[in-house]
């Protein structure tokens, strides 16, 4: 599976609330052909007005799962027949390859249709049959995509078509709904508890020690969804994720750091106290060094408002002291 923390691609179209029920019925019923982009969906080209002879204008539809809208294009610069059903390949979220169907035989042209930012025009490309473009290649009639739309999204699908048998509650008393067929098939650690959970009074209810935001990230890890943490999500999932036994989600956490270091001293805090419970030395070594840019010479100590023991005090001026005798030795060498 593949997870991002935030789109890194704009989708254009008009926006239109809708659930995933109905736009899933509306691709079905009008259904030409889909095609997925790498970490920004799936795109679907669906039948629109009717033109005569059996040809249509088709649309271009995108959905957007998290916030319950789908996209849609203005109607495309070109004609499909009715029942055809290209073979496409997305080259970004707005230029599109397809392989016509055969008629009587005879291979079709092959075509690229392209939209602005705001799919709200479209040009249209014919490559004659024969034609030795080299974009062409993409179009390889051996080419077998690695993962089909289900291996995608089957988990998510399955997560807002049924109700889960299995309550998570957070520490802020949020529930969310989860499969436990899912829960035991991510991670041993979830089989294990749920096992012991049969025992009590109430056998289908999980209280975790998480914010509601960083529950919620972890139950879209679990159904494949896409990511999108915060700093205090990133934080419990340092520590949680490995408890879980889901080093994937760890990794993840511990990545969304780089591009999103610590904004001030109570946050690299934080983010150290999160790592040296988690006894997680990368984590720690790195937020020793964000400490370290925002201490000041004459810093004469820590807060004891951040409620650390004699242990954790020892440890933290430690990796303090070898992540200042690194930034200086770097600066020297510069």
């Amino acid at each position: 599976m593949n997870y991002q923390y935030k789109r890194i691609r704009r989708i254009g179209g008009a926006q239109l609330g809708c659930t995933k029920v109905d736009f899933d019925k509306e691709v079905k019923e009008r259904h030409i052909t889909s095609c997925t982009l790498d970490k920004v969906g799936t795109f679907h080209f669906i039948f629109g007005q009717e033109l005569g002879d059996g040809f249509r204008k088709p649309y271009l539809v995108y959905y957007n799962e998290k916030e319950g809208v789908k996209h849609i294009s203005c109607p495309l610069n070109y004609k499909v027949k009715h029942g055809a059903h290209p073979a496409c390949v997305a080259l970004d979220q707005n230029t599109f390859l397809f392989r016509n169907d055969s008629e009587n035989g005879y291979e079709l042209n092959h075509y690229l249709v392209s939209l602005d930012d705001c799919w709200q025009m479209s040009t249209y490309h014919r490559f004659e049959v024969g034609s030795k473009s080299k974009l062409l290649n993409l179009l390889n009639a051996d080419h077998k995509p690695s993962f089909t739309e289900v291996h995608r999204t089957g988990l998510a699908r399955i997560r807002y078509a049924s109700e889960g048998d299995i309550t998570m509650i957070s520490n802020e008393g949020n529930a969310v709904k989860i499969h436990s067929s899912v829960l035991i098939g991510i991670s041993s650690y979830f089989e294990t508890l749920l096992k012991w959970k049969k025992m009590e009074a109430v056998p289908n209810e999980v209280r975790v020690d998480i914010p509601t935001s960083t529950l919620e990230v972890l139950v879209r890890y679990i159904y494949g969804e896409e990511l999108d943490m915060t700093f205090v999500d990133a934080c419990e999932l340092v520590v949680f994720a490995q408890m879980c036994c889901l080093p994937e989600l760890v990794h993840l956490a511990s990545q969304w750091f780089k591009p999103n270091p610590p904004e001030d001293f109570d946050q690299a805090v934080s983010l150290w106290k999160k790592s040296f419970e988690a006894r997680n030395s990368v984590m720690r070594a790195f937020a020793a060094g964000c400490l370290v840019e925002f201490l000041s010479p004459d810093e004469d100590g820590i807060d004891d408002s951040w409620d650390m023991d004699a242990d954790e005090l020892s440890h933290l001026w430690k990796d303090v002291a070898i992540a200042t005798k690194r930034r200086y030795a770097g600066m020297r060498y510069q």
